[in-house]
């Protein structure tokens, strides 16, 4: 994201073979824990105004970020976890 335009926005897809940890040590370092829920193949979020994220996470023949059917950002990989 571009450092100069302040009102642009975005979303930042990381490669991490330990997502779990990931997102958990980046809520507590935000002191946001409580707004992390992590279920088996998704993680839940709280973003601005009580709005949810889901980011489901499923097997496939090759990796790839989309969003899915549901309207949740949709992790493809060939192995879980």
């Amino acid at each position: 994201m571009p450092s100069e335009d302040n009102k642009q926005k975005g979303d930042v897809v990381l490669y991490c073979t330990h997502a779990i940890e990931l997102v958990t040590k980046l809520s507590m370092m935000a002191n946001k824990a409580s707004y992390v829920n992590i279920c088996p193949g998704s993680i839940r979020f709280a973003v601005a105004r009580a709005k949810e994220g889901i980011i489901d996470f499923v097997r496939g023949t090759e990796l790839k970020v989309a969003k899915g059917k549901r309207g949740h950002l949709l992790v493809v990989s060939q192995r879980l976890f």
